[in-house]
């Protein structure tokens, strides 16, 4: 191609960027044969030097809008996942305001970024010792320049709810710490699964050591009455073809309550239908004086102390039911957890209960073979 142009010399020199590095190569050519004098070699210098100036500015500014473009990606992911993680994430200032809050903090507060953002934790609705003790922390982590890992519970429009949170400081060009920055997780759920995880294990070790009928139902009543912070907790047998039901022992969290333990009519409390519905399983009355199966029989159960109550029942034999009964001497809303809660008690001690039985009967026929 050069020899069709013309042309019959050529002299190149390369192009070399500000570290030394190659960035391309300038070529002149000549349609003789001659080498180049001295000015041209000064205006190919020249050249050269200008091109590499052009070059790595240009690259410089590409790079430079490469990095814009994936800084700004960057921010929308982040963004993006702050805004659609279920966990609380925030920073405070180090005047202890809030400076930013993601829109899973904001619904735990019930506020909007408006009324939230520029405040404390004191002007957001927190109790006083709770807006104390994170200004302290956040002093820490500013001192220490250390994170610094918490638990607290925490009432809002999600009812009283157990957080874990970890405050962590944000440096400076200087290294100074010129903000906290916060992530909090909701861990209601799992300590209630750890709190009943320990409870039914140690339920069921205390249960191992008793072997009289009498002596499981009060340990199994004590335990769960204790732990539901119920009015009275006990076990209820009803055979209902004689209108009777018995009720076990009770455990009581007033000594001033009436215990229940004895026989009763069952219609007294209620009826066949209502032992229907009270034995077939997560059976709960709110408050007695508004619920419609026992409007009518309200007074007695007022007498006795209970406005509400949860059970739960095990099967025997036919048509006998044994139930667990959890009650408060005030309207109550029972959660679906304590209504498992309940049936598990159950579960783990019904069996043992009726094994005494069969056991304790066995001796008696053994003795009055004697």
């Amino acid at each position: 191609l050069v020899t069709v142009l013309g042309l019959h010399s050529v002299w190149s020199l390369p192009i070399r960027g500000s570290g030394g590095g190659v960035l391309g190569t300038l070529s002149t050519y000549f349609p003789e044969k001659r080498m180049p004098d001295e000015r041209e070699i000064r205006v190919a210098n020249v050249m050269t030097e200008t091109a590499a100036l052009v070059i790595e500015k240009s690259g410089a500014a590409e790079q430079h809008r490469a990095l814009l473009q994936e800084t700004s990606h960057q921010k929308s992911l982040y963004e993006a996942a702050v805004s659609n993680t279920p966990d609380l994430v925030y920073v405070f200032d180090l005047d202890y305001r809030f400076t930013y809050a993601n829109p899973a903090l904001l619904r735990m507060w019930g506020k909007t970024w408006e009324e939230s953002i520029g405040k404390t934790c004191l002007e957001i609705g927190y109790e006083p010792w709770h807006a104390e003790m994170h200004a302290r922390e956040i002093d820490e982590v500013v001192r220490t320049k250390e994170r610094v890992k918490g638990e607290v519970p925490f009432s809002g429009p999600l009812g009283r709810r157990i957080y874990e949170y970890i405050l962590s400081p944000v440096r400076g060009e200087d290294d100074r710490v010129v903000a906290v920055s916060g992530i909090t997780r909701d861990v209601t759920d799992r300590k209630r699964e750890e709190e009943r995880a320990v409870f039914l294990s140690g339920l069921t070790r205390r249960l191992a050591n008793v072997t009289s009928e009498q002596g499981l139902m009060k340990v199994a009543a004590e335990e769960l009455g204790s732990f539901l912070n119920a009015h009275r907790c006990y076990f209820v047998e009803c055979r209902p073809d004689e209108n009777r039901v018995k009720v076990g022992p009770n455990w009581l969290r007033s000594s001033t309550t009436v215990d229940l333990e004895g026989e009763m009519n069952l219609f007294d409390f209620g009826g066949r239908e209502w032992w229907e519905q009270y034995s077939s399983g997560n059976f709960v009355v709110r408050d007695v004086r508004e619920d419609p199966l026992m409007r009518d029989k309200a007074a007695n159960y007022q007498q006795v102390d209970i406005l509400s109550y949860a059970v739960q029942p095990y099967k025997t034999d036919g048509e006998n039911t044994a139930v667990l009964g959890v009650t408060s001497d005030e309207p109550r809303d029972w959660s679906a957890d304590e209504l498992g809660l309940i049936e598990s008690v159950m579960a783990r001690t019904w069996p043992l209960v009726e094994r005494a039985r069969a056991e304790k009967a066995l001796r008696e026929s053994g003795e009055r073979l004697r």
